[in-house]
């Protein structure tokens, strides 16, 4: 499916929503991404909190932020989330603070890892299922609803890592991979083993649509979803 978001991002959204029975490329906040956050939160309220992970490989913090629903009477869908670079560390929760809160409020448990926070590092992807190794033996596993697929999100260096993430056939099953989203993500080849969607925007000139398209064009054999925000 290949989507140019232009004058009604909103109902292409609730469109992609539904054409997955997985829905967790709807959960990834496409809401939150075409219609904004503030006007198009989910109905429960978002609590967060540091967490000490370590064994991150990409240095620097190793720390994450876990964002969940705080009045859901359910456990939830947990997604793993990649920053980009530049923006780990400290910059997590003031760079993503929208997206983040948007998917969560519609009931999905985040874990946001913040390694690398001033250098690119390849083996985000590393990290990224670190996440979520992690996160099974903490505090949070409880409120984590592992008897449905668990889902990868990411932003540019953190959208390669996600399209490697979900290439990774050891980790998709190792834990339960269902779906992936790659916002602008940085060229890397191969083809997911998840259905994916590829989000771009026709004014990116650091990861420009040219990069990301062919990242969809070679991804073969799953659901893919190819959007475009501009002209």
């Amino acid at each position: 499916l290949i989507f140019r978001l232009r004058q009604a991002p909103c109902l292409v959204a609730r469109m992609l929503r539904s054409q997955f029975s997985l829905s967790l490329l709807s959960a990834f906040g496409l809401f939150s991404l075409a219609c904004g956050a503030n006007t198009h939160r989910g109905p429960f309220e978002v609590s967060k909190e540091d967490v000490d992970v370590e064994g991150y490989v990409c240095g620097g913090d190793q720390g994450a932020v876990v964002y969940y629903p705080s009045n859901s009477d359910n456990p939830s869908p947990l997604i793993s989330f990649a920053h980009g670079y530049k923006a780990g560390g400290d910059k997590v929760d003031p760079s993503y603070k929208t997206l983040l809160e948007g998917v969560a409020s519609w009931g999905y448990v985040i874990i946001a890892l913040k390694s690398a926070p001033s250098d690119f590092c390849w083996q985000e992807t590393d990290d990224q299922i670190r996440s979520m190794e992690w996160i099974k033996t903490s505090k949070f596993a409880d409120i984590i609803d592992y008897g449905k697929k668990t889902g990868l999100l990411g932003h540019s260096m953190g959208g390669a890592a996600t399209h490697l993430s979900a290439n990774n056939a050891d980790a998709v099953t190792a834990y339960n991979i269902g779906a992936a989203v790659a916002l602008h993500p940085v060229y890397v080849a191969g083809s997911s083993k998840v259905p994916i969607l590829y989000g771009t925007g026709s004014n990116d000139t650091v990861v420009p649509p040219s990069s990301v398209k062919p990242q969809y064009d070679a991804t073969h054999g799953v659901a893919k979803v190819y959007a475009l925000l501009g002209e």
